[in-house]
């Protein structure tokens, strides 16, 4: 049977991690931006909905 390579604690010297592409991190930040705003205000609009609909 082969021996398995032996676990270290080590870094792998070899692994560059990829450059990190800022406009597609930034676009995704607006994404994320914008469906919390909306997601927000959906929210606030059906409380106020909700109050009208059981309360009022």
């Amino acid at each position: 049977m082969a021996n398995p390579k032996p676990k270290t604690t080590e870094p792998d010297t070899d692994y560059l991690p990829p450059a990190m592409d800022y406009r597609m991190h930034e676009g995704t930040y607006e994404r994320f931006l914008v469906m919390v705003k909306w997601g927000t205000i959906s929210v606030a609009i059906l409380m106020v909905i909700l109050y009208f609909l059981i309360i009022a």
